[in-house]
């Protein structure tokens, strides 16, 4: 009874976390024609904003003309530079997820293809992005 009884309030939890989340459509750029994804937005009492990327149909970097190393996902805070949030990795069925966080409330996410996963700076254009 207690092993069911912990599922089940895990179950709820999960439920709950995902009832408040945002979904957002991310927008593509020509330059993967055929990717698609969505960024769920939720923020919890403390002011943290949790961020969750999906994308399907996404090609690897090095399938890209020219090839790079990663698709590196940034935050830009509205009015300051963008923040290097970690490399968003395609798996073998050509999806990917990624989760991160910021303090911020007002934000946009964009996702480069970059030939250094821990560049400083994005040089490629945005090849996904969404807004909050």
């Amino acid at each position: 009874m207690r092993r069911h009884l912990g599922f089940i309030l895990c179950m709820l939890l999960l439920a709950l976390s995902a009832w408040g989340q945002q979904i957002r459509q991310l927008t593509v750029s020509p330059t993967l024609p055929a990717a698609s994804g969505t960024m769920g937005i939720s923020q919890d009492t403390s002011g943290t904003t949790y961020i969750n990327l999906q994308v399907k149909h996404l090609a690897n970097p090095d399938e890209l003309h020219p090839a790079k190393a990663a698709y590196v996902v940034w935050v830009q805070p509205t009015g300051q530079p963008p923040q290097n949030h970690g490399v968003l990795r395609v798996n073998d069925k050509k999806e990917a997820t990624y989760s991160t966080t910021t303090n911020e409330r007002n934000f946009e996410v964009f996702v480069t293809a970059e030939d250094n996963a821990n560049i400083r700076r994005p040089t490629g254009s945005h090849l996904l992005s969404a807004s909050n």
